[in-house]
């Protein structure tokens, strides 16, 4: 008798080497008993997976080409009569077993036809006992929300969520960009909304962008992407992303849409602060800021000049702008009570930064005003030196922070130790 970590035995047959061909009848109908297609669960007998798989195919080949025509109708004028009358004729053919097929629910998603979703999502009669499946995957890789968050649609986004639907699955397959949440989806399509590109453009004073969001024009978009945020699970990393790939029109509409989220509370148990999601933000930049500036410094000290600097200073001015966005919708709202509280608990490391941060926001928003007036001379070299005295200042709050934050952690980790230990233990640095 072997233990978890003996090898398989060697006699017994794998799955790929079993001899399907002396199977008896009772194993190959205990074989079909097993299996559930609507789980993508199949037989393990080739012959009897292939005749289901293409019994499948004839069946999902007959709702495609004679039920969902007929069903379209429907959907364009969200009728429960219409639909009705499809189903009592053609039910046998949407879907297996307890769930209709994907591409009904996301193709009444399409339509926004409400009426008729509530009712496919219910199931019950018409459906032959079926129901939609809210999570349930397009033959193309997308999900209902996907198509809710593409049309914008803020009813059809509730009713997808108040029937369980998930706004953490992502697209999968061929057909589609891969990857994609449906809060991606939302974003991406917002910032490419014509009000936006007729009004704003890469370069232009960030407030200007926050103020274009908040327009009564883009109330829809900013309503059906908070919705979704309120049921993502990387909510933070998201944000996080876009400024990342300097995508900062997407990280300006999700930081105003999803901004209730992202602001913390007060911890009462610990009389602390926790950190919010702006906090991790603004700590993602701030370390990315860091590393980048001193690479900045390393290659100007060894005399390096071209196109690998320059990146490296686009990337600089990037974060720079994406800090002063995440700064401006942070102090937007509610701003003046929760930061009253939460400068209480600062220690001084955390203060000294906030106030480069302020002044660094400010520094540049005045150089982004002056380069759009045109003004190229001594007063924009001068904030452009201001600014990187105050990189390398900041750079150096984190390293003195971070340093004594490892050493407290040595302490504590070896106060109960001899006093001897405790300073054999400096002597190595």
């Amino acid at each position: 008798m072997g233990d978890g970590n003996s090898p398989p035995d060697a006699s017994r047959p794998t799955p790929s080497e079993e001899d399907y061909g002396s199977w008896t009848w009772k194993q190959k109908f205990e074989d079909l008993i097993a299996c559930d297609p609507s789980r993508n669960i199949m037989p393990k007998h080739p012959e009897s997976a292939s005749y289901i798989k293409k019994k499948l195919e004839e069946m999902f080949g007959k709702y495609l080409g004679t039920v969902s025509p007929k069903q379209r109708p429907a959907y364009e004028k969200d009728s429960l009569k219409e639909l009705n009358y499809v189903c009592n004729c053609f039910s046998r053919f949407m879907g297996l077993r307890e769930f209709l097929y994907p591409e009904i629910l996301s193709t009444m998603a399409s339509y926004n036809a409400l009426r008729c979703a509530r009712m496919a999502l219910k199931g019950g009669a018409p459906f032959r006992g079926r129901r939609a499946d809210p999570n349930g995957r397009h033959r193309s890789g997308f999900t209902p929300l996907h198509v809710a968050a593409e049309n914008f649609s803020v009813d059809m986004v509730k009713l997808l969520f108040r029937h369980g639907a998930s706004a953490n699955i992502r697209t999968k397959g061929e057909d589609v960009v891969e990857g994609l949440l449906p809060l991606h989806v939302a974003v991406e399509n917002a910032s490419m909304h014509k009000y936006l590109e007729d009004h704003w453009a890469e370069g232009d004073h960030i407030v200007n962008l926050v103020l274009l969001l908040c327009l009564p024009e883009m109330k829809m978009f900013l309503d059906t992407t908070r919705l979704i945020a309120k049921q993502i699970d990387s909510l933070v990393d998201e944000v996080w992303n876009y400024i990342r790939t300097e995508k900062l029109v997407e990280a300006a509409i999700l930081l105003l849409a999803a901004q209730k989220q992202l602001r913390g509370c007060l911890n009462k148990s610990s009389s602390q602060v926790s950190l919010n999601g702006f906090d991790i933000v603004k700590s993602n930049i701030d370390e990315a800021l860091d590393t980048l500036h001193l690479e900045v410094l390393a290659m100007v000290e060894e005399g390096k000049k071209g196109k690998a600097l320059k990146k490296l200073k686009d990337k600089k001015e990037a974060l720079l702008t994406a800090r002063a966005l995440v700064g401006t919708v942070h102090r937007s709202r509610e701003a003046d009570a929760f930061l009253t509280e939460h400068e209480v608990s600062l220690n001084g490391f955390d203060i000294v930064k906030t106030r480069i941060d302020e002044a660094l926001d400010s520094l540049h928003r005045k150089g982004l005003a002056m380069v759009q007036e045109g003004k190229n001379g001594k007063a924009l070299q001068m904030l452009q030196n201001k600014k990187e005295a105050l990189l390398t200042a900041h750079a150096l709050v984190g390293i003195i922070q971070k340093a004594g934050e490892a050493l407290e952690g040595y302490i504590q980790t070896y106060q109960r130790c001899p006093m001897r230990r405790l300073l054999s233990m400096f002597h190595r640095f």
